[in-house]
Parts: structure tokens; sequence; C-alpha cells
């Protein structure tokens, strides 16, 4: 065998090597995508569940937000910016939801609840 021979072993030793690792990185890749989307799902459920924490632990701000979603007039100026605060961080959640379902990340049927679409399609709270 002589050298010219040896350097093309040895370049065809090295491509093989490059495709094997392409192969492993795409694989890489390709589990941690999952993960992120599973991490990104886990983020907007405990977005979810805190305000919902919200609404059981504090009877106070469970009564402004049942008040200001039947009537929106009916609150004080305090009491609706705290419905304000509370509708805005409920809301972030599912925006965020949203926009990772349109860019692939989860189905949008993830968004269909009931609980989502009382809140967000009853005219009342646009007012």
């Amino acid at each position: 065998m002589n050298w010219d021979a040896i350097g093309a072993l040895a370049e065809l030793l090295a491509a093989v090597g490059v495709i094997v690792s392409f192969v492993y990185l795409a694989g890489q890749i390709r589990q941690n995508t999952h993960a992120q989307r599973r991490s990104n799902l886990g983020d907007i459920a405990a977005g979810v569940n805190a305000s919902l924490r919200t609404l059981v632990e504090d009877s106070e701000v469970t009564s402004v937000v049942l008040r200001g979603h039947a009537d929106l007039s009916s609150l004080d100026p305090v009491e609706r910016y705290r419905f304000d605060c509370f509708f805005y961080g409920w809301l972030s959640n599912f925006e965020r939801a949203l926009l990772d379902a349109r860019d692939g990340e989860h189905p949008e049927e993830l968004l269909a609840s009931s609980t989502t679409r009382g809140w967000v399609i009853t005219p009342r709270v646009h007012t």
C-alpha cells in the first residue's frame, strides 16, 4: 500500500466520521426540540395554574374578577386595575400558547378548552 492509498483511505474515514457526527447532531437537535416544547407547555401550564391559584386563595380577587367579568362598569378604579392586571396575566399565558401553536410547537386544539373560550370570547370582557 502506497502513501496515496493511505491518504485516500484516511480521507474516506474522515468523511464517514463527519457524516456520523452530523447524524448524531441531528438526533441531539431533535431531542432538544422535543424537550423545549415540553418545557414551553409546562411554563404555560404553570402560568395558568398561578392565575387559578390566585383565584382560589384570595376571595377578594375572585370577587373582583367575577364582578368584572359580569359587568366592568360595576368596578371602582382600583378594582378595575386589579381586574385588568389579572386578566392581562391570564391572557399572556394564552397568547404565548397561541404563538407557540402557530409556530408548530404544539397543536392548537390545546387552546380550545371551555375555560379559555369562556373568558376570551365572552363579549362583556371586551368592553
